[in-house]
């Protein structure tokens, strides 16, 4: 019977761990669930297998080897390379559909595109160059995470703001460089610079990740007023 049980915790854990990690949603409910699901999944799993030595200590191995990654000393980074990946992972996300609130591959939004782009950046980095300092910020900026709007009001210090403007169509982008957003002044919608006068978005409007020129589009974002900012890790 305990058994079974097991079973059902390991099974049910695991799957809604699983359904978390690939499709995150922006909320703390459901950071905390998907932690709690891991546990959950680990624990059972670990008691199914303590009779089967070999599986205990890879089991074991995997909590050990997350603190010893995490723990990794941290030190300066080339900021360059870090914004070349940020937008490289902007374009990963490229035809995903727009989903409210969502942060990953089945469905993203306006405000989760940079965010997921740039923590995406920081642990491949991190994971790359061996560097502690990038991939705590990553998990940091996760259970930390910021609404557009709040983003814009300076949360936790992870953006810088650079200039505002009546209409991104008739601006000067010459200032900016590949991962720069910009945050409309309702707070409601984001766009994120890539180059030339090119901008990627999650438009709700057109239901997906598109790239967009802001000189050649019918887009309407880019004639509201918005404020510019740039990720306080890419300020060089």
């Amino acid at each position: 019977m305990k058994r079974l049980l097991l079973i059902a915790i390991c099974g049910i854990s695991g799957a809604a761990a699983i359904c978390c990690v690939i499709q995150p949603i922006n909320s703390t409910i459901l950071r905390v669930f998907t932690i709690a699901s891991i546990f959950a999944f680990f624990v059972s799993s670990l008691l199914l297998a303590w009779q089967h030595k070999a599986v205990r200590l890879s089991l074991l191995a995997i909590p050990i080897l997350f603190i010893v990654i995490v723990s990794l000393p941290g030190r300066s980074f080339d900021i360059d390379r870090l914004r070349q990946r940020y937008a490289d992972s902007l374009h990963h996300y490229s035809n995903v559909p727009y989903v409210w609130g969502g942060e990953g591959k089945m469905g993203i939004d306006c405000s989760g595109l940079p965010r997921r782009a740039l923590r995406d950046a920081l642990i491949a980095e991190g994971l790359t160059t061996m560097n502690g300092r990038l991939i705590r910020e990553a998990i940091r900026q996760w259970w930390f995470d910021a609404s557009a709007r709040a983003l814009s009001e300076g949360y936790k210090g992870y953006m810088s703001p650079l200039f505002a403007t009546k209409a991104l169509r008739n601006t000067d982008l010459s200032s900016l460089k590949p991962g720069d957003v910009a945050i409309t002044n309702s707070g409601i919608h984001c766009l994120v610079y890539f180059k030339g006068n090119t901008w990627i978005q999650a438009d709700p409007n057109v239901g997906k990740v598109e790239d967009f020129d802001a000189r050649n589009t019918e887009s309407s974002w880019f004639d509201d007023p918005v404020h510019l900012y740039r990720w306080t890790w890419l300020q060089n």
